[in-house]
This record gives structure tokens, C-alpha cells and sequence, in this order.
């Protein structure tokens, strides 16, 4: 799948859910351009969509949890289960394992090539989780030397 296609799903599904506007998400598809940035960071730029009112929305509308990362401590060893490199690409903070399920925060729970991805890397199922992209940015920068020495 490509980013373009990756991007329309968020968009396509904040256009149905009434969020946003065809016009919004082709202004937010121009501004976006060929950069690899997430159509969700560009709505918010653009001042189309809060973060956090994205996140509740995604939260509600998807039947997700949502979490507020920067009230959390994550235990290191649930980091190391993901490199910083493939986290950081794919916007992807691990929070929790349970058994055999990873649960992650995300900003876009609708991006199924990168879960599927991090489920490969990872020999887990995954839970998803709705996160808004900074605190995900935060978490990731706190947690970043517990990554990079995990397992690869």
C-alpha cells in the first residue's frame, strides 16, 4: 500500500465521519506533498483538527482506547520489544505486553501496513491504542535508549 493510500485511509475516514471536508483533506494532501509526514500531523498544522480532539475522535468513532502518554511510565522492557528506528517510521510507541499482545499507541490506527509490520518484527499481537502524535514524539524521546539497545 502506498503512503498516498495510507493517507486517504485517515482522511477518507474523518471525511465520513463528518471531521473534515474533501477540500480540507486535498489542502492538507497539497501541503503534505511528497514528504513522508502523516496526513494527521498536516489537518493539525493546518489547523483543521486539534490533536486531541483527533485522538478522541479516532477513539470513539473506531471503539479504540485512547492514552495520554505523558501521564505514563512505561516499563522498559516492553520498549525494548520495538527498535527506536522502526517506532519512530511508523509512529508507534509500545505501552504494554500482556501474553502474546503488544498493546501500541498510535497516531493512526487506521494504518494496517505498519501494524502489520511491527506485529512481523515483534511475534506479537497487537492492540491498538490512540495516541496524538506529540506525546507519541515525547514518549519516544524519552524512551529512546531502552530501544535502540533492545532486540533487533
Amino acid at each position: 500500500m502506498t503512503h498516498t493510500n495510507l493517507h486517504k485511509n485517515i482522511g477518507q475516514a474523518l471525511i465520513e465521519f463528518g471531521i473534515i471536508t474533501e477540500n480540507q483533506f486535498e489542502t492538507a494532501m497539497m501541503y503534505l506533498g511528497n514528504a513522508d509526514n502523516r496526513i494527521s500531523k498536516s489537518l493539525v498544522e493546518l489547523g483543521f483538527i486539534s490533536e486531541e480532539k483527533l485522538t478522541e475522535i479516532l477513539s470513539k468513532k473506531l471503539n479504540l482506547p485512547s492514552l495520554a502518554l505523558d501521564s505514563m511510565e512505561i516499563n522498559p522492557d516492553v520498549t525494548k520489544l520495538l527498535p527506536f528506528d522502526l517506532a519512530r517510521r511508523c509512529s508507534s510507541v509500545p505501552v504494554l505486553l500482556l501474553g502474546n499482545t503488544l498493546t501500541i499507541a498510535t497516531d493512526d490506527p487506521l494504518d494496517t501496513t505498519t501494524l502489520n509490520e511491527i506485529s512481523s518484527h515483534t511475534h506479537k499481537e497487537i492492540r491498538i491504542a490512540v495516541a496524538p502524535l506529540t506525546e507519541i514524539q515525547k514518549a519516544l524521546d524519552k524512551y529512546q535508549c531502552n530501544m535502540i539497545t533492545g532486540n533487533r
